[in-house]
């Protein structure tokens, strides 16, 4: 989910809290994007990492009225994917065990390219004829993509989260990559990896949809009750609040208006690390994010035996090294989520 999404969510929370805990409601209609109807049937015919296509004009509008109620400047333009997106969903397809192939299989209606998005990608669902959401689409921004470097990427979105200081805190990386692998191509590949997260996550009932037409948010899925529970006033918090205060001040992509500050990351990643089973610092972020993450840093880690390791140094030296909860003892109880879940997705339908 893209920083446009949470933003949706979280002014809805914040404006309208009964619109996701509703006695009830008359729901709008659909924008025709979000409709079976609209997407008919011709993209089953391709397999799924084939599905990878500029975004027509309708998809267009829809995320341009999304930027307008965001507050977000950006006017997407649909963009030819260039061959890097292609190998890195290829590549993803094939380390994937068949069942989670076939679940993006039946539900993955594509993957669409834009220049302008204002993030990096953006996952939706699509409602069938009786408003089940069904199917998924995913968007990402080919100019901002195709120009970075996997480990940069991965550092300056982890870098986000916290105020600019250069007088403050630690250095902070993300090293999501070997010196050799540091290309473009994996950054769209682990980003890829996040947007498909939300989409396989919602598709196979993991977590609750993210959408208010839906009904009442409901906090007793699976993989859900592990790490998140009903606050007093209904809305989801994390269990570990009150070992993990930085938490309820997390904002990714916030700069300068970000909820922490620079000399937070020390404490911020020692309760993450010590106290949680969050698989990421992104994942504590919300409900959504947290299936997201695991799911996209398990195939990056487990599957693919690649690196993840955020690094906190002062003046050149390595003060703290924090390797994935995959490769500790933190998170056991996602770890048999996950080897569940890559198993049968299916089986929690």
């Amino acid at each position: 989910m893209s920083i446009r999404a949470l933003v949706r969510v979280i002014l809805l929370l914040l404006w309208f809290p009964a619109a996701f805990f509703p006695p009830a409601f008359a729901a709008a209609a659909p924008d025709p994007v979000r409709t079976a109807r609209f997407w008919g049937e011709s993209w089953r015919e391709r397999p799924w990492p084939e599905r990878l296509r500029p975004a027509p004009a309708e998809l267009i509008a829809y995320l341009t009225l999304e930027n307008e109620r965001a507050g977000f400047s950006e006017r997407p333009r649909p963009a030819d994917p260039s061959p890097e997106f292609g190998r890195a969903l290829a590549g993803i397809a094939a380390r994937l065990p068949d069942p989670v192939g076939r679940l993006a299989a039946t539900g993955l209606v594509g993957v669409f390219l834009v220049d302008g998005l204002g993030s990096t990608g953006f996952c939706e669902t699509v409602l069938d004829d009786r408003g089940r959401e069904s199917f998924i689409f995913i968007v990402l921004d080919r100019g901002l993509l195709i120009k970075t470097r996997a480990n940069a990427w991965a550092t300056w979105k982890e870098n986000s989260a916290f105020r600019p200081d250069p007088e403050a805190g630690p250095d902070l990386s993300l090293i999501i990559e070997t010196p050799e692998g540091d290309t473009p191509l994996n950054a769209i590949r682990y980003i890829m990896l996040h947007e498909l997260g939300h989409a396989l996550g919602l598709l196979s009932r993991a977590h609750p949809s993210w959408s208010p037409d839906q009904g009442p948010l409901r906090l007793d899925g699976p993989f859900t009750r592990l790490s998140w529970q009903a606050g007093p006033d209904g809305r989801p918090v994390s269990r570990f609040d009150d070992v993990f205060p930085e938490r309820k001040a997390l904002r990714f992509y916030g700069f300068e208006r970000a909820g922490l500050s620079r000399n937070q990351i020390m404490d911020t990643y020692d309760h993450l690390s010590r106290s949680t089973n969050f698989a990421s610092l992104a994942a504590a972020a919300s409900l959504w994010e947290d299936f997201a993450e695991s799911f996209a840093t398990w195939v990056h880690v487990v599957l693919d035996d690649r690196p993840w390791q955020v690094r906190l140094e002062r003046k050149g030296r390595t003060a703290t090294v924090i390797e994935s909860c995959w490769r500790k003892d933190r998170c056991p109880e996602k770890r048999a989520f996950m080897e569940t879940w890559f198993r049968d997705p299916s089986s929690l339908r």
